[in-house]
């Protein structure tokens, strides 16, 4: 799934279209429809990918930050930052790779 990054995201929206570039579409649809028991699932099979590919683990702040802004819990980590971007993911791809009903 790895696409060559020249440098790791900085904000949630680099990370999150990274992502988009790099998913298949099948997964990409199946993302859309997942329920909050699946998207739990998805942090732990996608997880540690995220924390690796984007350097959270390793002292990337800028998005370990951006991340923490939108978490505002105190019990912050890498951990939880790859669960922001997954969360952000799953949002942005319901808005653009959802079903629609055509009339």
């Amino acid at each position: 799934m790895a696409a060559e990054m020249k440098d790791p995201p900085r904000t949630i929206e680099e990370a999150v279209d990274h992502l988009i570039s790099v998913l298949p579409m099948k997964d990409k649809v199946a993302i859309t429809r997942m329920d909050e028991v699946e998207r739990i699932e998805l942090h732990l099979s996608m997880g540690l990918f995220v924390r690796a590919e984007f350097k959270l683990l390793s002292g990337n702040q800028a998005l370990l930050s951006a991340c923490h802004k939108v978490y505002r819990g105190e019990d912050f980590s890498p951990e939880k930052a790859s669960l922001v971007i997954l969360d952000a993911l799953w949002k942005k791809l319901r808005k653009t790779h959802g079903l629609r009903i055509v009339e």
